[in-house]
């Protein structure tokens, strides 16, 4: 492989992997079945705009209605889709999930990450808030 050829290869990897900063507008922008930006804004979004004091109505007003609302330890704990990777299947191959889960009070308790792939358990990372 050609140095130049190998050097356009590596600026690409790098850029479709970097971090965005959160932007309200793109959160939900998709092309047409995906969300493009979701993915790179999370470490922006949970390291300056999530704070511990936040509640339920606060976190509707910067991201929007959740997809989907679980029961992690209440009964209206949020789920946001990330992104999913269908490979060249039907069925997903691997998808992950911020899953908000609010105190009795409709505060945030954590902040959790949801990751599956395809043959593998479920994994929970919870991410560190202010």
């Amino acid at each position: 492989m050609r140095p130049s050829l190998l050097i356009l290869l590596i600026i690409i990897l790098i850029s479709c992997s970097r971090n965005i900063p959160f932007d309200k507008n793109k959160w939900n922008e998709t092309d047409e079945f995906f969300y493009k930006y979701r993915k790179q804004m999370i470490n922006d979004l949970v390291n300056n705009h999530f704070n511990s004091r936040m509640d339920r109505k606060e976190i509707i007003e910067l991201l929007g209605e959740p997809e989907e609302k679980v029961k992690i330890e209440s009964d209206n704990d949020f789920k946001y889709l990330i992104f999913e990777d269908y490979g060249w299947d039907i069925d997903p191959v691997e998808t992950a999930h911020l899953i908000i889960v609010f105190d009795k009070d409709s505060t945030i308790k954590k902040i959790l990450m949801k990751k599956w792939k395809h043959h593998q358990d479920e994994n929970f990372k919870e991410l560190n808030i202010k």
